[in-house]
């Protein structure tokens, strides 16, 4: 079951980040190649988690997808900055640009704490006799 949970929160995480990159690289009029990284981002992140599968034990694909999950929110976190900055009045060079990592950066954390559910599950409480 967490496998399949995890298969599907993978494919959610690609799939938002293959849109996301599109959108991204539409809305720049095809400017710059870099909209397209979260794209990219989500290609690695799929044969990641392909490989990693073959070993068919679900904590191990849960703490590499944690991994990876972390990584994206770190490499995009300052889009967050720059997107709140932006939304109180300053001026951005590349607004498309911080826009992009804020919403990376929060599909990023979304699947790292889907992956942390099954990576590292609750410990009941202890009871006493």
């Amino acid at each position: 079951m967490e496998k399949r949970t995890l298969w599907n929160a993978t494919l959610a995480y690609v799939t938002a980040l293959v849109v996301l990159a599109t959108a991204a690289y539409i809305t720049t009029d095809a400017a710059s190649l870099t909209a397209l990284i979260p794209a990219a981002y989500g290609a690695i992140v799929f044969a990641a988690y392909l490989t990693v599968q073959r070993s068919h034990n679900p904590r191990r694909i849960a703490v590499v997808a944690l991994v990876v999950g972390v990584v994206g929110l770190i490499a995009t976190a300052p889009g967050l900055g720059r997107t709140l900055a932006a939304a109180t009045g300053a001026t951005l060079e590349r607004p498309a640009a911080a826009i992009s990592q804020a919403i990376m950066a929060i599909l990023s954390l979304l699947y790292a704490a889907r992956a942390a559910r099954v990576a590292l599950p609750s410990r009941s409480p202890v009871t006493r006799a």
